[in-house]
Formats: structure tokens, sequence, C-alpha cells
């Protein structure tokens, strides 16, 4: 039996109507991380692991552009690059036609903020082991 359950609110507005809908998913384990990223910091290390094919929702915000890299990038050669823009998600959820944010196991993120302002970045992460 699951332990965690997430749910993701999505909306469409535009030419006087919305639609909107909710998806549940639920996982044996979760991430939520809040990080901060300074202006100009390269690399920032997060230490966090999981392996990609147990995701079932995703949820990265970063409320300015940064960049994630997956692994080992001390020899340029992460295993995913994930560019965010300031305030827009980037979403996986499993079963739902979405692709998936990562293409390897994570052993862990490193977070590169080229801008000038500082950034707080958001990683919201549940997984199945048990699929």
């Amino acid at each position: 039996m699951a332990d965690f359950s997430q749910t993701l609110k999505q909306t469409w507005s535009g030419s006087g109507s919305t639609l909107s809908g909710t998806t549940t998913r639920t996982g044996d384990g979760k991430e939520e991380r809040r990080i901060a990223v300074g202006a100009g910091v390269a690399n920032k290390e997060v230490d966090i692991d999981f392996t990609y094919a147990s995701l079932t929702l995703v949820y990265l915000l970063s409320d300015e552009d940064v960049t994630i890299y997956t692994n080992d990038v001390s020899g340029g050669s992460p295993a995913n690059t994930i560019a965010l823009t300031g305030g827009t998600p980037k979403v996986y959820l499993s079963s739902a036609n979405y692709t998936n944010l990562f293409s390897a196991n994570v052993t862990k993120m490193h977070i590169t903020n080229a801008g000038a302002t500082d950034a707080t970045v958001e990683i919201c992460i549940l997984r199945d082991s048990t699929p």
C-alpha cells in the first residue's frame, strides 16, 4: 500500500472559458526540497538520489532561470540537463503521456544560477518502488 498521495491541479483558461482537472498519484517515497541558489552560483550540489523508472510525479519550479544537472558534472557529461525558466514549472506525470524528465538514475543534482538574482528552486518528487 502506498504511503503518500500527491495531487497535480491543472487549469486552462482563455476566450472566456476555463477547463481544469486534477490528477492524483501515489507512491511509497517522496522528496520535497526548497533550495536557495545565489546569483551567479555554479553547480550547487544537492544530495538527492532516486531511480528514474520509479517516478510517478515530478514537479520542478524555480522563481529565476536555472539549470539542473544530474550526477557527474565535473567531466562535462551530466546524465540529464534540465533548464528551468523562472515561474514556469516542468512536470512529469506517469501514465499520462508525459515524457519523463530523467533518463537515468539520479545520484545527485547540481544547480546553476547564471543570473544576477538569487533563486529558489522547488523539487517535488513522488516515486513508487513497487509499481
